[in-house]
């Protein structure tokens, strides 16, 4: 009778030992890309140059923190632009108002003459009727 899996071959040597921590001095190179979590592209809408940089590569940014300064004459001339047609647009609205007061007055003088009219006319009609007696002051 033949015993499969016995052979005359002597068992392999084990080596036990106890599990503990301890630092892995062990070093494992291994070629990796690394990137970052999350990254923005910066656009402005104005067209020019930076003037001022207030941040540096490495620097954390926060939402809504200024990171740069540009200088656009373009964006300059048309602040110039919108400030003299500001400037201008007050003197005119002023002058509106009072174009439009000017008419409310001549309106209201017309209406006061016609009521004025309306009245002397009244007083200076011919009264027709029968004397009954004169009376005298004097």
């Amino acid at each position: 009778m033949a015993l499969t899996g016995c052979t005359s071959e002597a068992p392999a040597a084990v080596q036990v030992a106890d599990v503990r921590r301890g630092p892995v001095t062990e070093v494992v190179e291994a070629p990796a890309t690394i990137g970052a979590r999350a990254s923005a592209t910066l656009r402005s809408p104005a067209r020019g140059t930076i003037a001022k940089l207030y941040v540096r590569d490495g620097d954390r940014v926060r939402k809504g923190q200024i990171v740069a300064r540009i200088r656009s004459p373009q964006a300059e001339g048309q602040l110039r632009q919108a400030r003299q047609a500001s400037r201008m647009a007050t003197p005119a609205r002023v002058g509106a108002q009072l174009l439009n007061a000017i008419d409310l007055a001549r309106s209201q003088y017309r209406a006061q003459t016609r009521a004025l009219a309306s009245i002397t006319a009244q007083l200076n009609r011919s009264i027709s009727g029968l004397v009954t007696g004169v009376t005298s002051g004097l």
